[in-house]
């Protein structure tokens, strides 16, 4: 009951950040130009990739390393890991500076605002998920609902006064953020350990470099995938594939929801009962799978009035390729649903592996798909890629698993559970006396 309060408060806090990433837009979308959108696009966008390689560097780290450590030793890894992210935060306003010294106009204005904003944006996301590790998705939800208030408020008074532009509505978006990052640091009753980074990556470089290639990897092949199709059939081709995919966008938010909460609770369980991590990743796939079909078939039957109502003249395409995406959606979520267990074991080399091995299938059979049938056969293309990264990722999985009993068929596994939480995050400990020595896993369909 408490792990299902707990995936209740994370679909919440998931449904509350994806909405507010997406009223953002529609407002800027509705205040400026078709092309100071684009420049907005094309900011937002640079946040989106540079957070997911800080977030695998911190925040995947201390849930897979600290989602089962003890209060003391969970504590000095938030903020560590926390400080992790608040320092590439500044790594990345030093990327955004030089990306506008290379541009002009509103572009060059709107990295620059990012560059003031990027430190506060990449705090407060590492918040959130320490509230994940910590087992208080309903403060993670807070922040968020908090963050959505302070931000929207800005944008009004704004509005009141002048008109809305890419830079004030960045601004808005970033003062809520360092605002609602001291919040968080309030909820936590700790503060960030930025000197600490050093002794993260050194304690958790084996982790590190191989989630960051993860993320780089599958968000890349995702999108390039989509590109490739647009350069080898049509704008309307790729434009019914993107009309299809924002019908079933809200199934990518349920599976952020689910991954974010189940990895923790992953975990944990992984401490006390190891076998039955294998049964949580059979009921999640089945789960997330079963939802994608049945949104699928219930696309599939829905009446052209309606359909039309929500995508006007780019219905009739989007119909075409909504059953194979759904189906792409079922086999991305039991993808993901190996992932959680990967995480548990912290079997970074296996899910990376995975990840390299579907990319160029899904870049192949997408463009494939694309030559030979258009839009329909580069959906199709994407759901037999999809399915077959599936195998891939649950032969990882078993392979993992296979290697972990044989493991503790020859130690106690009591004694191993506790060599792990020692090297994980014992050393944590250590790490507060040296000062200064010692941030959709799933790719969008």
């Amino acid at each position: 009951m408490a792990a299902g309060g707990r995936a209740a408060w994370g679909v919440v806090d998931q449904v509350l950040s994806s909405a507010t990433n997406v009223v953002l837009g529609v407002v800027v979308a509705r205040s400026v130009s078709l092309e100071h959108f684009g420049a907005f696009s094309a900011v937002y966008l640079t946040y989106i990739l540079l957070g997911l390689l800080s977030r695998a560097a911190s925040s995947e780290v201390l849930i897979v390393r600290y989602s089962a450590s003890p209060p003391s030793e969970q504590r000095q890894g938030v903020q560590a890991s926390v400080g992790t992210a608040l320092l590439t935060g500044f790594v990345g306003a030093a990327i955004c500076v030089a990306v506008a010294l290379l541009t002009g106009g509103v572009l060059r204005s709107g990295f620059l605002v990012l560059a003031l904003c990027m430190p506060g944006l990449f705090l407060q996301d590492a918040w959130r998920f320490a509230f994940f590790v910590q087992g208080r998705p309903a403060a993670a939800a807070t922040n968020d609902l908090l963050w959505a208030v302070v931000q929207f408020s800005a944008l009004a008074a704004v509005a009141a006064v002048a008109e809305v532009s890419v830079v004030t509505a960045i601004l808005a978006w970033g003062v809520g953020a360092y605002a609602c990052s001291a919040i968080g640091a309030l909820q936590a009753r700790a503060l960030p350990a930025p000197g600490q980074a050093r002794w993260w990556w050194r304690s958790h470089r084996d982790l590190i470099p191989r989630f960051v290639a993860e993320y780089a990897v599958g968000r890349g092949s995702g999108q390039l995938s989509f590109f490739l199709i647009a350069a080898v059939t049509s704008l309307a081709a790729f434009g019914a594939l993107r009309a299809a995919n924002l019908l079933l966008g809200p199934l990518n938010v349920l599976f952020a929801s689910v991954a974010v909460v189940a990895v923790p609770e992953a975990v944990r369980l992984y401490r006390r009962a190891p076998a039955r991590v294998w049964n949580l990743c059979l009921v999640s796939a089945a789960a997330m799978a079963g939802v994608a079909v049945l949104a699928g078939g219930a696309l599939m039957v829905l009446p052209d009035a309606i359909g039309q109502s929500f995508l006007g003249d780019s219905w009739p395409g989007a119909r075409q390729v909504v059953l194979p995406l759904s189906l792409a959606a079922a086999a991305l979520a039991t993808q993901m649903a190996s992932l959680i267990g990967l995480r548990a074991m912290a079997l970074a080399r296996r899910s990376l592996n995975a990840r390299l091995a579907v990319a160029p299938v899904r870049l192949g059979f997408a463009t494939g798909g694309a030559v030979l049938g258009g839009a329909v056969g580069a959906a199709w293309g994407l759901a037999a890629a999809e399915i077959a990264g599936a195998i891939v990722h649950w032969r990882q999985l078993a392979m993992g698993s296979a290697q972990d009993l044989a493991a503790s068929s020859e130690s106690p596994r009591d004694a191993r559970a506790a060599a792990d939480v020692s090297a994980a995050s014992g050393t944590a400990v250590t790490a507060s006396t040296k000062g200064a020595e010692g941030a959709g896993m799933g790719v969008s369909l």
